[in-house]
């Protein structure tokens, strides 16, 4: 029966509600056999070939690895004491004002 219940899922693209009536099942029971098998979320399912789309299958966990880096403007959050280590004065005409 399970595997009748995915047919029609891959096949016709059907949510619970209208497989359940057609096998005789109620929705619940349709809708818990379908999470089983994956097929819980029609976004998972490739449209026009009504298969599982994974996107990321690799063979070793961390085959794939992705690193953010960004550049920080002022380090320690100070203001004051880095323009006076730096040698900038306060209003010297250089912020632009």
């Amino acid at each position: 029966m399970e595997a009748r219940v995915c047919r029609l899922r891959q096949a016709r693209k059907l949510g619970p509600a209208r497989i359940g009536p057609i096998l005789g099942l109620p929705a619940s029971t349709t809708h818990r056999v379908l999470t089983r098998h994956g097929l819980n979320r029609l976004a998972y399912l490739d449209r026009p070939t009504g298969q599982l789309n994974r996107r990321y299958e690799r063979a070793r966990p961390g085959e794939l690895i992705h690193v953010d880096v960004k550049k920080l403007g002022l380090l320690l959050g100070c203001v004051r004491s880095c323009r006076s280590a730096t040698g900038v004065a306060a209003g010297d005409g250089t912020t632009g004002r």
